[in-house]
């Protein structure tokens, strides 16, 4: 197997943790052939070196089936970095040992996700994900890798409706919130060092919704709970309060008029078959192209949204097909101060259909299919949250 070499950003998030693992994973059998740059940020106690090794004992443990994970380290080298610094921060002495052994490909995975529409965070937003994409693209440009790929998000394609391209570049669109919208300004900076013939292959992947994983173990895993997680957190925070307990069992009523459209709902996809994807395609090294990391199946508002509520055992007066004019206090909490604030426009709006077509070209007959989360299915996603309180 020939020596491949990569360079990840964002490796200890979500989706970037499984992409190192699958990465790992592809290369058990052959650990020399692997060298992972990974460009993070340490702790406030902790390196980044130590933070990596930690990450892979405990988790990448149960993802790769390896009781001792140590030996992976061989194959790993870090190094820290600032997104918001001019060739990400990182040191000459660094950059030197990183031109010595040059990644063929650089995967960006690392973002600032906010939702919130608040001054710092459009600061953050800028500085994190569109200069902070800027400057991943010119450190790899500066190193001679051939292949660049960045972690987008489906949702850049705006409010709309209708089957929706990956490459779909809207010019004049409304978006849910600025986060899209800065995903978007990214996306645009690598198209242009595209066009600009600045990199051999150029890689677009745009996840939908992304849950804990449903294909490795442990099943239902996710270190963070937010999207649906923490819509449903919100409520169960109530229930406590109106209880004085946290208390999954006994029944509360909660007067909240909740806007879902009908038929409409949510593309969830479990971060493990994301992560799967997006290694398959890129160790494939196809010509430049982008891919909807999305479900073939959507998470029914109507059908499936309020098992959710059931799992906690929260009862919602009647849902609505839009915010009601008058609100209660409650009401005003959720639509104005809180989670419906943030998540409202995904659940009140119509879902594109995310076409999988570039996607299903480039995945291998017995490639793992992708779980419908619904059911049993999500009932394992909850499951595991409810064993986290979901982040309370």
């Amino acid at each position: 197997m020939n020596k491949m070499v990569v360079a990840l950003t964002g490796a200890t998030g979500l989706l970037g943790s499984n992409i190192l693992f699958e990465l790992l994973k592809r290369y058990e059998g052959s650990p020399g052939s692997l060298t992972i740059w990974v460009l993070g940020r340490a702790g406030k106690q902790l390196s980044l070196r130590e933070r990596i090794r930690q990450l892979l004992a405990n988790d990448g443990a149960h993802y790769l089936n390896m009781p001792d994970t140590a030996p992976l380290l061989e194959c790993i080298r870090t190094v820290d970095c600032h997104l918001g610094q001019p060739n990400l921060g990182i040191s000459e002495d660094s950059f030197r040992k990183m031109k010595k052994e040059p990644p063929h490909l650089f995967i960006h995975a690392a973002a600032a996700l906010d939702f919130r529409d608040q001054a710092a965070v459009l600061d953050l937003l800028q500085k994190i994900n569109v200069e902070g994409t800027q400057q991943a693209l010119n450190l790899a440009e500066a190193l001679g890798t051939p292949g660049f790929a960045m972690i987008s998000t489906a949702y850049v394609c705006g409010i709309r409706s209708g089957v929706a391209n990956p490459n779909f570049m809207p010019e004049d669109q409304l978006f849910r919130t600025p986060y899209e919208r800065s995903k978007l300004d990214g996306e645009r900076l690598v198209r242009r060092a595209e066009q600009e013939g600045r990199f051999r292959r150029v890689y677009f992947f745009r996840p939908t919704t992304i849950c804990g994983r449903l294909i490795e173990h442990p099943v239902g895993y996710t270190p963070k709970f937010d999207v649906f997680y923490a819509w449903l957190a919100f409520f169960l925070r109530l229930k406590a309060r109106q209880l004085g307990r946290m208390d999954y069992e006994t029944p509360a009523k909660i007067d909240i008029r909740v806007a879902l459209k009908p038929g409409s709902g949510l593309n969830i996809i479990p971060v493990d078959y994301a992560a799967k994807a997006l290694v398959e395609i890129s160790l494939q090294q196809p010509p430049s192209n982008a891919f909807h990391l999305a479900s073939p199946y959507l998470t029914d508002n109507y059908e499936d949204l309020p098992a959710l509520l059931k799992f906690i055992n929260v009862h919602l007066p009647t849902f609505v097909e839009e915010m009601p004019p008058a609100l209660n206090t409650l009401e005003y909490l959720y639509y104005h101060r809180s989670v419906g604030k943030i998540y409202d426009p995904y659940i009140s709006k119509n879902v594109p259909d995310f076409s999988l077509d570039s996607l299903h070209q480039h995945l291998p007959t017995g490639f793992p299919e992708c779980p419908a989360v619904k059911g049993t299915v999500m009932t394992q996603l909850l499951k595991f949250a409810k064993k986290h309180d979901f982040g309370l």
